[in-house]
């Protein structure tokens, strides 16, 4: 969790990892795996953070048994990718914040090695890793993936009604007409933020 993110109000979630010996037993006594707690007050101190829920009064948790949730680390993207794509995932997530709020963020690596398959000699995959972010709105789902080897990226979006449409089509039934939205070309985006 990047502690400079977590301010009050924020969501976590108790992942039941790490810690010094008997923090993680104390921890782990009272808060419940992959359970979501809000954020009370975060103390950061030079070698460590502790984290404050609410309902647990003045009793702190060290930082490394939680992930944020639903807050964006561009910092990270960064980290992983490059400072191009950082700003473009940016982008669009603020353009949809202005409409709809995030409510899930997660960085995945994708960092298979191909060499541990058996694949057949004449097929030549591209072994690559891939970081793949998502960002899963009140009402779409944004899914950004960046090729670590080719410096390339691509982004789709999974909107709920387009969701709704496939159940209904799915059942044999007419699907409800979707809502009228405006976004910008991706020209106009591409000139924004990305320069």
């Amino acid at each position: 969790m990047n502690v400079h993110l977590a301010k009050k109000g924020h969501k976590v979630c108790f992942a039941n990892r790490g810690g010094w010996d008997g923090e993680w037993e104390r921890a782990a006594a009272v808060l419940k795996e992959k359970s979501i707690y809000t954020i009370s007050k975060v103390d950061i101190y030079q070698s460590s953070t502790e984290v404050y829920l609410e309902g647990f009064g003045d009793q702190g948790f060290n930082s490394v048994f939680f992930e944020l949730i639903g807050v964006p680390d561009y910092w990270k993207i960064e980290e992983l990718t490059n400072a191009a794509f950082a700003r473009f995932v940016r982008g669009w997530v603020e353009q949809m914040e202005t409409r709809d709020n995030v409510e899930q963020f997660f960085i995945t690596e994708d960092n298979t090695d191909l060499d541990d398959f058996d694949i057949d000699e004449e097929f030549e995959p591209v072994d690559e890793t891939t970081v793949v972010v998502d960002v899963k709105f009140t009402h779409a789902l944004m899914t950004f993936y960046f090729s670590r080897d080719l410096g390339k990226w691509d982004y789709s979006v999974l909107s709920g009604a387009s969701v709704k449409r496939y159940e209904a089509i799915s059942k044999g039934e007419r699907p409800e007409l979707p809502g009228v939205y405006s976004y910008e070309s991706d020209e106009d985006f591409a000139k924004r933020f990305l320069q």
